[in-house]
Formats: C-alpha cells, sequence, structure tokens
C-alpha cells in the first residue's frame, strides 16, 4: 500500500490496490469499512513526510 499511496492520488484507485493484495495473498475481503481507516492512514503518513521533505528545503 505505501508504495501504491506515492503513485496514486484517488481513493478509488487506492482501495483497488488494497483489494488486489488481499486477494493476491489470499485472504478473505473484509467490509469496506474495514480498510478504509488503514488506507487513509497511508494517505496521511505519506502526506506527513512529503510536507516534511519540502519543507528542508
Amino acid at each position: 500500500m505505501r508504495d501504491a499511496v506515492k503513485t496514486k492520488e484517488e481513493l478509488a484507485d487506492l482501495i483497488k490496490v488494497a483489494i488486489e493484495e488481499l486477494t493476491r495473498n489470499y485472504y478473505e475481503l473484509p467490509s469496506y469499512n474495514t480498510y478504509l481507516p488503514h488506507i487513509l492512514l497511508e494517505i496521511g503518513e505519506c502526506w506527513t513526510l512529503f510536507i516534511k521533505l519540502v519543507s528542508l528545503k
């Protein structure tokens, strides 16, 4: 997921990546509300890192 957040911005694209990763590893798919907070957390962490890197310059 972390790599996907670096290259994709649309929430729908990130959800698709999460679903693909779960099915690739033969996990039973959770409800939408289960994985949405995790995706939003990854987005927040990447943006925080981005802002820190930009502010250093």
